[in-house]
């Protein structure tokens, strides 16, 4: 080591010399890389937490929306169990078409009615396109409807039908009690079902639509969709082999119905055999809460610890003034903005 007053050139601190900088390196990437591992880590948990919040919330959504379709359902099943509560006689079709008529009255979804005898004879059709008969004894008893009403001993939900190819039209039949109080056959429209998904909203862009058993829409906030006939087993597929896969997952991404990506989730509706669809957009999926952008900018780097100290740098910017301050300086401000304000005259 050089002395006082020497010649000899100083010796170069340690960081200067090529083992002293391999030893700093070795040391910040021992300090840095447990940091940068728990940031990840933390990121990974925050966003898994924010897509299984994001998933339950749509579930919850996809539930309701099943619950007021299902209602609907009910109420029309209602309709056709009051039309089969007494066993037929043989004059008794004029008294059945009055309340065939007033069923279609009160249930603007319905169609076509058609009231068949415990023998498969049709004995009153009332619809509201064509004109109604009256005991024409046409025999329906090789009818799904029939036959299937009578196996279920209740309510048979037919295949979704569009006619002319647009409008989508669903067969509801429930057979009464009794053999000999026949069945009651309705043919009922799908686009009330309209409805209830366009009133649903899941953030700014989210939405609710259903699918047949078949995957095919038949309800969605733009109804123009439902009306082409519009063909989504291919959703319907990854829905099925999602139920299928160990773990299942939460939410699916996949592409929407308006041909961007999205994050969907669904909830089948018994006994029809429909899923009900929620899917939000992935850009606003993805995004952050209020809170963690805003912590987030303040933290910098967008890191999660960063951004919980920005998160609460933030929150006791936004404190009160009298929080913040002392006992002292509290019970100032609070005297001070008791007394009244008393402005100085001229004289």
């Amino acid at each position: 080591m050089p002395t006082a007053g020497s010649n000899e050139p100083p010796w170069p601190g340690w960081w200067r010399s090529a083992l002293g900088r391999r030893y700093a390196a070795v040391f910040a990437l021992l300090v840095s890389l447990p940091l940068l591992a728990y940031a990840a880590w933390s990121a990974a948990q925050v966003y898994r937490q924010q897509r299984d919040a994001l998933a339950a919330v749509q579930t919850a959504q996809a539930d309701a929306a099943a619950a007021r379709i299902q209602r609907f359902l009910r109420e029309i099943e209602l309709q056709l169990s009051w039309l089969t509560a007494l066993p037929w006689t043989p004059d008794g079709a004029p008294q059945r078409r009055l309340d065939a008529l007033r069923a279609l009255r009160q249930t603007p979804a319905i169609a076509d009615i058609a009231l068949i005898d415990g023998q498969g004879r049709e004995r009153v059709a009332e619809s509201r396109l064509a004109l109604g008969r009256v005991d024409s004894m046409a025999d329906r008893m090789a009818s799904p409807a029939f036959s299937g009403a009578r196996q279920a001993r209740g309510a048979y939900f037919g295949d979704v039908s569009f006619r002319k190819g647009s409008e989508p039209f669903m067969t509801v039949a429930v057979a009464g009690p009794r053999g000999e109080a026949g069945v009651a056959i309705a043919e009922v429209s799908l686009k009330y079902i309209w409805d209830v998904v366009s009133e649903i909203r899941i953030g700014d862009e989210g939405i609710v639509y259903v699918l047949d058993p078949a995957g095919r829409l038949i309800a969605h906030p733009d109804i123009n969709l439902v009306l082409r006939n519009t063909d989504l087993s291919a959703t319907l597929r990854a829905f099925e082999n999602q139920k299928a896969a160990a773990p299942p997952r939460p939410a699916l991404r996949l592409v929407g119905t308006r041909g961007e990506p999205v994050l969907a989730s669904s909830v089948m509706l018994a006994p029809p055999g429909w899923r009900v669809v929620v899917e939000q957009g992935l850009q606003e999926a993805d995004a952050p809460p209020v809170g963690q952008r805003a912590g987030c900018a303040v933290g910098g780097g967008g890191e999660p610890a960063a951004g919980a100290v920005g998160g609460t740098v933030v929150g006791l910017a936004h404190r009160p003034a009298a929080a913040r301050a002392g006992p002292g300086r509290r019970a100032d401000r609070r005297r001070a903005v008791v007394a009244p304000h008393r402005p100085a005259f001229r004289r």
